[in-house]
């Protein structure tokens, strides 16, 4: 057998990667340790010396004379072959040298990037026979992976590819070989390994139990921290991170045992039970003022414009600030949106011409659409997300399609047979809920207003005055209508076949920007002004309600996603019932999220809030209540005269006008006869044990309502309640240890409670109109619930189903709000997810 100074040289290109598992497969060759049997059969005792350079050598098509050298004397050539591996002269030069030596037959390869026709060089795939050229196929490993590290991991296991034809066996052999010595030296490990398991058992035991017990401490401890942290952020009015908290809390529940399960009941009271038009987020917004802000297609995020330049983005889940964007210091935005998976969001510069597209997570600059030609408003105001990562962006005379990922765009349609000129800009845009079709016109006269198909199968002129001036065109839900305004003139058309099926005129009491918004259905149109808000029946033409204002500033106004409601901010603020303009809350509202449970309210203000809607609220506004409520008994009739005496003399001094004072005295009796309370009218009460008629005892005064006369006190159990009427508090008192639970605050006046049948609620009536129902638990003295009656209405009567499932507050129009109780604790559980 030749002798040669080398067992391999190992080619590769001096890249930092393959340079990395070069020098990693030298060390493992040379590592490698023969197996007995196979040293005995090829006659060699260990794997010997591998040659690998150390430098990157000159770009030469000449090999030096160390290198050649090299090669006359290694039994194989390894090659490292990858598609920058082709590119070098110099390795291409190594392996035609080393086949001319006549040791075609000894070279080896390792795919370390690529695919095979794109890294294997041509030497090795083809070789010539009888004239002909036929391909081959390399012997080869491969250990191409994501990663470097990756890479030399499966380089431990792809040595023996290459070392097997060094030794003359096949791969299996040796594989077979590798695995049985690693069981054999597992088995003989395993001797020792049992004897010292034997030994440490006992100890083993004692430290796991003592593992555990730190580990359950530990949750116990987490448990605990993300409950006080989730009654912390109900307390600051955020109550979505609240529920995320406690459904983490609740996980750990199964591993801690019941230990917490007190603290996470009343914690999950307070965060689940919602009133229509709570706060349920507040907005760290940075003091930013927003404009056009919108929420993403899966209501994770919040995007508005700030400070005319800039766009910021905000979590919505728990009213973080993220990042804030800008293009430049001079360019000015005009809309925000996102695409439709949410993983980017993109700002238009009509101005300027740039739609740029930012990446959601990091808010990295990721595309820029540049049409900017030296001409202000070369694109529309608006850009529209549409399927398969692309942005549809209407162009000055055509619309193109933005395809984000290669970067291309494509024209597809003119936007007019018209010329745009600087007055008559394409500035009215909607697109169609399938966002198959574009509605587009401009403000400028005497140009046609159409809705064109993407696919250009054809477009739909819209009948109208060409002499008039429309301002923003919007398609109803369903995508079957279209409307839009012209100074105090509407219409609603088909979008089908472009009928204008209503025209009419509003109430249009000064100049500004006019629009109107159809319904899901196309049967509601509203119209708003900076003074005017109304709703307009489409078919019959009548305005079903309208609310004016002497303001100036521009009306926004938005339908929820369900076509039930309308929000609106500026000239006129609230969320109105569609149908009867009803005022849900006064509060100045901007956009609805897009499953309808949620509604931006001040985004115009340095205090942004999320409130949760109708649709979103645990309590719900009926029609009607049928059911029966249950009552506390206010007075039980004792088996005896019951007679006490009183320590107390009632003050002169009183705080409220005598004729509304209410000035009365009363002695109230458990249902249980166990305790009789008799109510000064300064507000003072005294308790007395009257368990034993025939031995009553004093028990506990109390003075939480000096100088206002009670107007309510009734018992459950041993906890008794009393309103402090213009106190406007509810006392909570535990009579078995002579404390006070909690003192409940109430709104202007506290008219009467009722207990829950199990005790562990409690509803007060207030306000000074009875307008005001508050729902607390007993326990915690936690707010669950605040109901508050119809302008000019009030409440009639107050209580708990018999359940106890359900907290009712009946409205003087037969009406009724209903709050939900959930039943069991792990329905609770479950509503956090």
């Amino acid at each position: 057998m030749e002798r040669y100074t080398y067992t391999a040289f190992i080619s590769y290109r001096h890249t930092l990667s393959d340079e990395a598992v070069a020098k990693k497969l030298h060390t493992l060759i040379e590592n490698y340790s023969i197996p007995g049997d196979i040293k005995k059969s090829s006659g060699r005792k260990k794997m010997g010396r591998v040659f690998r350079d150390q430098e990157e050598l000159p770009l030469s098509t000449d090999l030096g004379g160390d290198i050649k050298a090299a090669l006359e004397n290694s039994e194989w050539l390894i090659v490292l072959c990858s598609p920058e591996y082709l590119k070098s002269r110099w390795c291409m030069t190594e392996i035609d040298y080393f086949i001319s030596l006549g040791k075609r037959d000894h070279i080896l390869a390792i795919l370390v990037d690529g695919e095979p026709d794109e890294a294997f060089p041509y030497q090795l795939r083809f070789v010539e026979a009888d004239g002909k050229t036929e391909e081959v196929e390399p012997l080869a490993g491969d250990v191409r992976a994501e990663s470097l590290s990756g890479s030399l991991k499966k380089l431990d296991r792809e040595k023996l590819r290459v070392i097997a034809p060094m030794l003359g066996v096949t791969y299996d052999k040796l594989r077979q070989r590798a695995r049985r010595r690693k069981i054999r030296l597992a088995f003989s490990s395993g001797a020792v390994v049992i004897a010292l398991l034997a030994g440490f058992l006992t100890y083993a035991l004692f430290k796991n139990a003592e593992v555990s017990r730190q580990r359950d401490l530990a949750l116990d401890n987490q448990m605990q921290v993300l409950i006080e942290q989730a009654n912390i952020s109900v307390a600051g009015s955020n109550k979505l991170p609240a529920k995320k908290m406690l459904a983490e809390a609740a996980s750990l529940r199964e591993t801690v045992g019941e230990s917490n399960d007190d603290a996470l009941y009343s914690a999950l009271e307070a965060a689940l039970y919602t009133s229509s038009f709570e706060t349920v987020q507040t907005i760290d917004n940075d003091n930013r003022i927003f404009s056009s802000i919108i929420f993403s297609h899966n209501d994770k995020y919040l995007l508005g414009i700030t400070n005319k330049n800039s766009a910021t983005l905000i979590d919505a889940e728990n009213g973080k600030l993220m990042y804030s964007v800008s293009r430049s210091d001079i360019g000015q935005l005009f809309s925000v949106g996102f695409t439709l998976d949410d993983k980017y969001f993109f700002t238009v510069d009509s101005q300027y011409g740039y739609v740029s597209l930012y990446k959601t997570e990091t808010g990295e600059l990721y595309r820029e659409f540049n049409a900017s030609n030296g001409t202000a408003g070369n694109i529309a105001t608006e850009a529209f997300a549409l399927e398969g990562n692309k942005i549809l962006v209407p162009m000055r005379h055509f619309l193109a399609v933005w395809d984000i990922e290669a970067d291309t765009a494509e024209e597809i349609l003119p936007t007019s047979d018209e010329v745009f000129d600087t007055y008559t800009q394409l500035y009215m845009l909607d697109i169609s809920p399938d966002r198959k079709s574009l509605a587009v016109g401009s403000p400028g006269y005497g140009l046609e207003l159409e809705i064109k198909a993407l696919d250009g199968s054809g477009a739909v002129k819209l009948e109208n005055d060409s002499q008039r001036a429309y301002y923003p065109i919007t398609f109803s839900g369903n995508g079957k209508y279209v409307s839009a305004t012209s100074f105090g003139v509407y219409s609603v058309w088909s979008a089908d076949t472009g009928k204008q099926i209503r025209l009419g005129t509003y109430n249009n009491t000064m100049s500004g920007i006019d629009s109107s918004a159809l319904n899901y259905d196309g049967s509601i149109l509203m119209i708003m002004t900076p003074r005017y808000l109304a709703a307009i029946d489409v078919e019959s033409g009548e305005v079903l309600w309208e609310k004016t204002s002497e303001s100036n500033s521009e009306t926004e106004a938005k339908i929820s996603p369900n076509g039930k409601y309308v929000c609106a901010s500026g000239g006129i603020s609230g969320v109105f019932d569609i149908k009867t303009g009803e005022v849900l809350s006064s509060l100045p509202c901007t956009a609805f999220s897009n499953d309808g449970m949620k509604v931006l309210c001040d985004s115009h203000s340095s205090t942004p809030t999320l409130l949760t809607t109708p649709e979103g609220a645990t309590a719900k506004l009926v029609d009607s209540f049928d059911g029966e409520l249950f009552t506390t008994e206010r007075y039980t009739n004792p088996s005896k005269n019951i007679g006490v005496n009183l320590r107390y003399m009632c003050s002169d001094i009183y705080t409220t006008p005598t004729e509304a004072a209410r000035r009365k005295t009363f002695f109230y009796i458990s249902p249980d006869t166990a305790y009789g309370a008799y109510t000064h009218y300064d507000g003072f009460i005294e308790v007395f044990d009257i368990s034993d008629p025939d031995d009553i005892k004093a028990a506990y005064c109390v003075a939480e309502h000096c100088f206002n006369a009670v107007t309510d006190l009734l018992f459950n159990g041993k906890i008794m309640a009393s309103c402090g009427g213009y106190d406007a508090r509810c006392a909570l008192f535990d009579l078995e240890h002579g404390t006070m639970l909690h003192v409940l605050k109430c709104s202007d006046f506290a008219h009467k409670c009722e207990f829950s049948k199990d005790g562990s609620k409690i509803i007060i009536l207030c306000g000074k109109y009875e307008d005001t129902a508050l729902v607390y638990s007993v326990k915690t003295g936690n707010l669950i619930y605040s109901f508050t009656a119809p302008e000019g209405e009030k409440f009639t009567n107050i209580g708990f189903t018999e359940d106890g499932t359900q907290a009712v507050a009946i409205i003087s129009d037969g009406r009724a709000d209903v709050g939900e109780l959930y039943p069991t604790f792990d329905k609770m559980i479950e509503m956090t997810k």
